[in-house]
């Protein structure tokens, strides 16, 4: 059976209820409290997100009225998660099992992850940008809101958020309205949210609208473009975690809505942002021209290189518009296709780390490092681990060294893609000194040799040493910028304003 036959199976069965009621039942499992958070997991929003948007997308649907009780809907939730025994999934010698893990816990992952301040970074890297940068002012009038009236209100709703509210009320925005205008309230309310009506309309004309494939079955939830359902009087959350993954990449997904190219210019402030991090350490730091200075013409380099005469460590920033299908993706050519940046970094770094130490032109201190790493940092985490990982996933031999020299130097083993928000908490934590970053490469890479001690993520070998969850001082400075904000608006400056 395929896909997409065993979804049309389950839509059938699916059309005995109407739409609003299969998402209302969808939306009371998803607030119901629970004890402990695994409960919350065990619940697997991902797959009640799933159902409702495949109950928004049948149109067959819009002319039935009879309600879903608890039973049925539960038999429905049971169907889908069932789904995968019934159908062939692809998982074939295209899959090796690195690849089959990383996409079945795709869905997962994000609701697992801890809420931190850098559901701000994207607007953040926008505020330190001049008022009339182009992506400041595009941003702004996509969602006809001042980029901090943005912030404040984002910022203010994710404190509700994390004090447990499910549910605003309209009347929670009343000082925001008397603060700013009701015209730009209501145009961050209907940013962040749908009406029913809405829901259906964006999710019909989401690329799957019309034929399913098994990579559906494991995205991420496309709700977290806007995520809360709204009436008249209130805004009701889906998930918390859908709330803060839908704002780390809030910016990106506004920009990328209009034709106008914008990845560029935003891999431009991103870089500046990620090597401003590496520069801030107390290390010789030099850039991409500076590299190159050492190197034959036109070699192309990694993007900055922090030299502690241990070690070298290149650092390289991407960002690019990672989809969905990038995060699902089940076949080993495809994924190299989809992730080709993330070679292109290892083969500059590989090419500059051999003719740089074949060469004499650069500073003793590079020269004498024994060995290199490359930290490959990417703008939302791409689930890609470290080298090995990633040459298990590649088609056989494509991800690899060219030379033993460049093997030797850089070996696989000291590759990792991390996210931004994890290469902020090591530089953080490098620089106040929690981690001596020669040291801590070292060590992890000792561990990840050894399944007994390897981790999925960089973010786990911190967690073990304690290292503590902060973010870039870019972050901390739009919060506190936020907090006197709010102070001359809401109760307490805390965001307690009335939920109404």
């Amino acid at each position: 059976m395929t896909f997409n036959e065993a979804y049309k199976a389950w839509r059938n069965r699916a059309r005995a209820f109407s739409a609003i009621s299969l998402v209302g039942s969808a939306l009371q499992v998803l607030q119901e409290p629970v004890a402990e958070r695994l409960d919350e997991i065990k619940k697997a929003p991902w797959n009640l997100l799933l159902l409702v948007k495949w109950a928004c997308q049948d149109r067959m649907l819009d002319r039935v009225t009879h309600g879903v009780s608890a039973q049925e809907f539960g038999a429905l939730r049971q169907a889908l998660w069932d789904m995968p025994k019934q159908v062939d999934m692809h998982i074939r010698a295209t899959s090796p099992w690195r690849l089959f893990l990383r996409q079945h816990l795709a869905p997962q992952l994000p609701f697992q992850r801890r809420a931190s301040l850098g559901f701000l970074r994207e607007a953040a890297l926008l505020a330190a940008q001049d008022p009339a940068h182009p992506l400041r002012r595009r941003f702004e009038e996509r969602i006809g809101v001042p980029l901090f009236d943005f912030i404040d209100m984002a910022y203010t709703l994710a404190a509700e958020i994390l004090e447990g509210a499910k549910v605003i009320n309209m009347p929670w925005f009343d000082l925001f309205r008397r603060a700013y205008s009701p015209e730009v309230v209501d145009r961050f309310i209907a940013a962040i949210s749908l009406t029913f009506d809405e829901l259906r309309v964006f999710c019909r004309a989401l690329p799957d609208a019309d034929r399913k494939v098994a990579s559906e079955y494991f995205e991420f939830t496309a709700l977290s473009r806007y995520p809360f359902l709204r009436d008249d009087r209130s805004l009701y959350l889906w998930h918390p975690a859908v709330f803060f993954r839908g704002m780390e990449g809030f910016v990106h997904s506004v920009l990328s809505e209009g034709r106008e190219v914008f990845i560029e210019p935003f891999s431009k402030i991103f870089e500046r942002h990620v090597l401003g991090e590496a520069r801030a350490l107390p290390v010789p730091f030099f850039g991409e021209d500076e590299i190159k200075r050492w190197l034959p013409p036109d070699t192309q380099v990694p993007d900055g290189l922090l030299a502690y005469g241990t070690c070298n460590v290149f650092i390289e920033s991407k960002a690019g518009l990672f989809d969905e299908s990038v995060m699902t993706v089940g076949h080993s050519t495809i994924f190299a296709h989809k992730t080709r940046a993330l070679l292109t970094a290892a083969r500059q770094a590989w090419s500059a780390s051999e003719l740089m130490h074949n060469g004499d032109e650069a500073p003793k201190q590079v020269l004498d490092a024994p060995v290199d790493y490359l930290l490959i940092v990417t703008n939302k985490e791409l689930n890609a681990g470290r080298g090995p990982t990633l040459a298990g996933i590649y088609p056989d031999g494509k991800f690899r060294p060219p030379t033993e020299s460049a093997a030797r130097m850089l070996p696989l083993e000291h590759i990792y893609v991390l996210s931004v928000e994890d290469f902020e908490r090591l530089m953080v934590a490098t620089r106040q000194g929690e981690i001596d970053l020669p040291t801590f490469l070292a060590e992890i890479v000792r561990l990840d040799a050894d399944p007994a001690t390897m981790t999925f993520f960089l973010h786990q070998h911190l967690d073990q040493r304690g290292i503590s969850h902060q973010t870039s001082d870019l972050v901390h400075q739009v919060m506190e910028a936020t907090h006197a904000r709010l102070e001359l608006i809401l109760p307490n400056g805390n965001g307690d304003a009335e939920k109404g």
